[in-house]
């Protein structure tokens, strides 16, 4: 469990830093800084696949490794930058991009705490009920601070409800959001 929180304080960390460089710097600007973590997030998976050491990086990929992801370093990295790179590319807008980074970050972040601490309804192997609402609420919250209610709900809800798919959620969360936020805002 431990290592679950430090994934997702590490997850709430470098989205946030995206989601100030959407507001601040704009579509571009995240782009490059997401392209850029992608590479480097390759590079350090390569090392640590093929036995270097890389310091106290090192330690942090081992420690927040997900056992299923053994054969994958910095799958998460990888997955969250693809997500945030395609999502920001297929919206409309900064605000479309924002919005999908924001579900992807705060709502995918909390599903997984809510669902740890207070999960007891199974939708799937991996989710409940009580993880995917506390997702949903999070991000509607968040959206709703800047976008009408009826985006904000419709998009939380249904990026938050595509992580049940049992793709990877860290690209169909912020795909999602992206696509159904340009369509309505």
């Amino acid at each position: 469990m431990a290592s679950e929180y430090l994934r997702q304080f590490l997850h709430l960390l470098f989205g946030s830093a995206i989601i100030l460089i959407l507001l601040f710097l704009g579509k571009s600007a995240a782009l490059l800084f997401c392209t850029t973590a992608l590479v480097f997030a390759l590079a350090l998976s390569h090392l640590v696949k093929n036995g270097a050491t890389t310091g106290f990086l090192q330690k942090i990929t081992e420690n927040s490794v997900r056992p299923s992801e053994k054969n994958f370093p910095m799958r998460g990295p990888v997955t969250f930058c693809t997500g945030i790179i395609l999502a920001t590319i297929i919206s409309q807008t900064t605000n479309a991009a924002l919005g999908a980074a924001i579900i992807l970050v705060f709502g995918d972040g909390f599903s997984t705490l809510a669902g740890k601490k207070f999960g007891k309804i199974r939708l799937t192997d991996r989710h409940t009920l009580e993880g995917t609402l506390g997702g949903i609420m999070v991000s509607f919250a968040i959206l709703a601070s800047f976008l009408e209610i009826f985006p904000a709900l419709f998009a939380s809800t249904i990026a938050m409800l595509s992580e049940l798919s049992g793709l990877e959620d860290n690209i169909t969360i912020p795909v999602t959001a992206a696509i159904v936020l340009s369509l309505i805002i």
